[in-house]
């Protein structure tokens, strides 16, 4: 029986806005099962954002530079009837790479511990026809664990050091946003979730 494998991609990267020299920004908060917030303090200049019209403080954001996550469907088309004979979705690893900050060692501690945290929060920032910052992009990962991490450094940069991580993880959300013709951006009613674990929507 022929296996089709269909694989969906979500890529996310800095762009240029209209041609102009600002680039969005990616943003990542992380929250154990306590609530605490293991990326306290991170960014104090980040200032602020307008996610679905609420002003959320970004000091708590890691900004990174870049992240990439994938899912995949084995499908069995023709296998029973007329539908795709859909077997359990996986999540591929959740990669991100930053700068050094606060919250280097509290992910490399969760990594060796083998602790999950709780909510990974991934935004995306973009700008409104009033020139706010706005979160045009949203993910959320659910029992998330630190699988792997790398640092590189070259004598160019100044003594900086540039981490990269995967997660593997259970739960995921996506959030999409629409521009109204007056510039608002509104968080599109009808979100993705899924519970890779219990193989459900939610």
């Amino acid at each position: 029986m022929k296996k089709i494998y269909v694989a969906f991609t979500g890529l996310l990267f800095a762009f240029l806005i209209t041609g102009s020299a600002m680039a969005q920004t990616i943003y990542i908060k992380c929250t154990d099962d306590r609530d605490r917030v293991l990326t306290s303090g991170v960014s104090p200049q980040a200032g602020t954002i307008f996610d679905n019209g609420k002003r959320v403080d970004l000091k708590d954001y890691m900004e990174v530079s870049s992240m990439q996550f994938e899912t995949e469907q084995t499908l069995n088309i023709g296998a029973s009837g007329s539908g795709a004979g859909a077997g359990k979705i996986s999540f591929g690893d959740f990669s991100f790479t930053k700068n050094v900050d606060l919250a280097s060692t509290k992910l490399l501690q969760f990594q060796a511990s083998g602790i999950l945290i709780k909510t990974v929060e991934i935004i995306l920032q973009g700008r409104s026809g009033t020139v706010e910052p706005v979160v045009t992009y949203k993910i959320l990962l659910g029992m998330a664990g630190v699988k792997g991490f790398s640092a590189s450094a070259n004598g160019d940069c100044g003594g900086c050091v540039e981490e990269s991580y995967t997660l593997q993880y259970g739960t995921l959300q996506i959030f999409t946003y629409a521009i109204a013709p007056d510039g608002r951006v509104t968080q599109n009613p009808s979100p993705f979730g899924w519970d890779r674990i219990k193989n459900i929507a939610f």
